[in-house]
């Protein structure tokens, strides 16, 4: 799997990399990981609520990490533990961008113009489902059809 890079300003090094390498390079600058929190089960309980599978790379950062603050900015939340708990997470987030009245002016950056569909819902397997946020109001979304980004798309918070 390609992880698709460009249209988020990323060093011309990191365009084009492999899902695996790009997780090994996370790994070289986040340390050490300390899986504390890694449970199968609870991936499986949360993927059945939502109705797919999540991305394995993914899935791989945050049994290694989560739940955790990056730089001051990037929160991780696992699907095991109830403080940061990712489900939770996902529930909150996606009742917020649910609620989301966009007007015409806004209509540009809608989320549903840039992924070409009419309707749009969050936090289901037809929909977009929020999976990391950060202290500056953007979430990067999960969305399983999506072919553009093979690893889903980031949609940027107001």
């Amino acid at each position: 799997m390609k992880i698709h890079h460009g249209q988020f300003g990323l060093p011309q090094e990191v365009m084009g990399v492999t899902s695996e390498r790009y997780v090994d390079l996370v790994f070289a600058v986040l340390g050490e990981p300390s899986y504390r929190y890694a449970d199968v089960h609870a991936w499986r309980v949360l993927e059945a609520d939502l109705g797919c599978a999540l991305p394995g790379d993914y899935k791989c950062i945050v049994d290694a990490y989560a739940p955790v603050q990056i730089n001051e900015h990037l929160y991780l939340s696992h699907p095991f533990p109830e403080r940061w708990n990712l489900r939770d997470s996902i529930r909150r987030t996606s009742d917020s961008w649910a609620q989301v009245v966009w007007d015409d002016e806004e209509k540009q950056g809608a989320p549903w113009v840039s992924l070409g569909v009419s309707d749009l819902t969050f936090g289901t397997a037809d929909g977009l489902i929020p999976l990391v946020g950060t202290d500056r109001g953007e979430t990067v979304h999960f969305r399983d059809d999506f072919c553009q980004f093979s690893s889903g798309c980031t949609v940027r918070g107001t």
